[in-house]
C-alpha cells in the first residue's frame, strides 16, 4: 500500500481596529503560508490595533464640539482584552479576544470582537466580528451578531465561513444559537492511497490496483443552547455561577454528519480581589460527544485585562443586566470539517516477471501427463509465457528449447511480479 501526500494550506490572522466615535480603523485579511509569518502578523496587528485603540480612545477632543459631545455619551462599557487556557482530554488550546465598544448609551452597546485561537494539533483560526447588544426594560439582554472565520486545520488547509449568532441573556435564563455557513474553497485531498494484487484471469496475469482517496470538507450547522444561574450567590454579587445544556449538528455531502450534546459550566467573578480595577476571571468545564470525533471534555481559564479605565464622573456597570452586557459571545470554536473517503476505479495491468523479459502474455498449466511431452507443450505454449508444472513425471523425450520470454516454474513456487 503506498500512501500518497498531505497537502500544505496557509493560515491568516484577521484583525481591526475600532475607535469610540472620534474615527474607525480599516479591517482586512490576508493569508500566510507559514507559522512563522502568522506569527509575525499576529504581533504586528496586535500592535497596530492597541496603538490605534489607545490613541482614539485615550486621546481628547480636540474642539469644543466634539467635546460636548463625547460629554453627552454613556462611557459604561470600556474595551477588554481576554486570554484563555482551554486543557482538552484530546487537544489544549489558547485563545486571545479583544473586545472594542465602538458605539454605545445608556442601554445599547455595538461592538467588535477580534480572536485568535491556537491549539497543540497545529490548528490555528481567526475571528474578526462585530455585535449589537440592548438592555431591555424586563431585565433581559438581546443581541445578534455575526463574524468571518478563518482557519487553518490541522491537515494544512484553509478554510473561511461566515458565522451568524443571536444570544438572550437574562437574570437567571440565557439563550443561545448560532449558524455557520462555509464560504469560499470548501474542499481539499488530505491523502490517498493504492493496494496492488496479482490475479489469475483465465490464462492471464494481471496486476490490479485498489485506489482510495480521502478528501477534507468544511460543513456547515449550527449549535444552541440553554443555561441557569446556579442560586448560591446573591444575583448581583460579584460572582456568578451558571451551567448550560445544548447541541450541535454539521453536516455535508458526503461526510458523515456530526452532532451530539454538549454540556459545560462557568463560574465569573467580577471585579475579582487582588487585581485591577474591572478584573474578571472565569472558570469553566465543558463536556461533548458525537460519534465521529467521540468524547471530548475541557477544562478553562479566561482571565479578563480592561484596557482603559472608566472616566472621571462615568456611570461604570453597577447591575447584573450591565455588567452582562460585555459577556463574551459564546460560539464554537472551530471552523469544522469532515473527510470523505472515495473509491476510485481499479487500475488493471498485464503482469510483468522481475528480472523477465515482458509481460506474461499467457499462464500454462501443465498436469503429469502433459508434463511428459513438456517439449511439446513447452512449444505450444509460445513466448512471454509462464508455464506452470503441477505434479511429476518423467521427461523421456528430446531437449526442452525455452522460447523468448518464456518461464518455467513448480507447482507452489513464489514468483515476483
Amino acid at each position: 500500500m503506498k500512501n500518497i501526500g498531505v497537502q500544505g494550506r496557509e493560515a491568516t490572522f484577521l484583525q481591526g481596529t475600532a475607535g469610540r466615535r472620534y474615527r474607525r480603523g480599516r479591517v482586512h485579511a490576508r493569508g500566510a503560508d507559514g507559522f512563522a509569518k502568522t506569527a509575525i502578523q499576529i504581533a504586528a496587528g496586535t500592535a497596530a490595533l492597541l496603538a490605534g485603540m489607545g490613541y482614539c480612545l485615550l486621546s481628547q477632543p480636540l474642539w469644543a464640539n466634539e467635546a460636548q459631545a463625547a460629554s453627552a455619551r454613556s462611557d459604561k462599557w470600556q474595551p477588554w482584552i481576554e486570554t484563555e487556557g482551554k486543557l482538552g482530554s484530546k487537544r489544549s488550546l489558547g485563545e486571545i479576544d479583544l473586545f472594542v465598544p465602538i458605539d454605545q448609551d445608556h442601554d445599547t452597546l455595538f461592538f467588535g470582537d477580534f480572536r485568535l485561537r491556537m491549539d497543540d494539533a497545529s490548528s490555528r483560526e481567526g475571528n474578526f466580528g462585530f455585535g449589537l447588544r440592548q438592555m431591555l426594560s424586563d431585565g433581559w439582554n438581546i443581541g445578534g451578531y455575526g463574524y468571518y472565520d478563518r482557519r487553518r486545520s490541522p491537515t494544512g488547509h484553509t478554510y473561511n465561513q461566515l458565522t451568524i449568532g443571536a444570544e438572550l441573556l437574562g437574570r437567571d435564563f440565557d439563550l443561545r444559537a448560532n449558524s455557520y455557513w462555509p464560504v469560499g474553497n470548501r474542499e481539499n485531498q488530505v491523502g490517498a492511497t493504492d493496494q496492488t494484487e496479482a490475479v489469475l484471469n483465465g490464462t492471464q496475469v494481471q496486476m490490479i490496483t485498489h485506489r482510495s482517496q480521502m478528501v477534507e470538507r468544511a460543513i456547515g450547522g449550527f449549535d444552541a443552547e440553554v443555561g441557569w444561574r446556579v442560586p448560591i450567590f446573591d444575583a448581583e454579587s460579584n460572582f456568578d455561577l451558571r451551567v448550560y445544556a445544548g447541541g450541535y449538528r454539521f453536516d455535508g455531502d458526503g461526510v458523515e454528519a456530526i452532532y451530539g450534546p454538549r454540556f459545560r459550566a462557568e463560574f465569573v467573578s467580577f471585579d475579582t480581589p487582588g487585581l485591577w480595577e474591572g478584573a474578571r476571571v472565569t472558570l469553566g468545564g465543558e463536556w461533548q460527544h458525537d460519534d465521529v470525533r467521540g468524547s471530548q471534555s475541557f477544562a478553562s481559564l479566561r482571565l479578563r485585562i480592561p484596557l482603559q479605565a472608566a472616566p472621571k464622573g462615568s456611570s461604570r456597570p453597577a447591575s447584573l443586566q450591565e455588567r452582562r452586557m460585555t459577556t463574551a459571545i459564546v460560539r464554537d470554536i472551530d471552523i469544522v470539517t469532515g473527510q470523505q473517503v472515495t473509491q476510485l476505479p481499479d487500475i488493471v495491468e498485464t503482469a510483468s516477471l522481475v528480472g523477465g523479459n515482458g509481460p506474461v502474455e499467457k499462464v500454462v498449466q501443465l498436469d503429469a501427463s502433459a508434463i511428459a511431452d513438456l517439449p511439446t507443450e513447452v512449444a505450444a505454449a509460445g513466448p512471454n509465457s509462464l508455464i506452470v508444472l503441477n505434479g511429476t513425471a518423467e521427461v523421456t523425450t528430446a531437449n526442452v528449447v525455452m522460447q523468448n520470454g518464456q518461464t518455467l516454474a513448480g507447482g507452489g513456487s513464489q514468483i515476483a511480479l
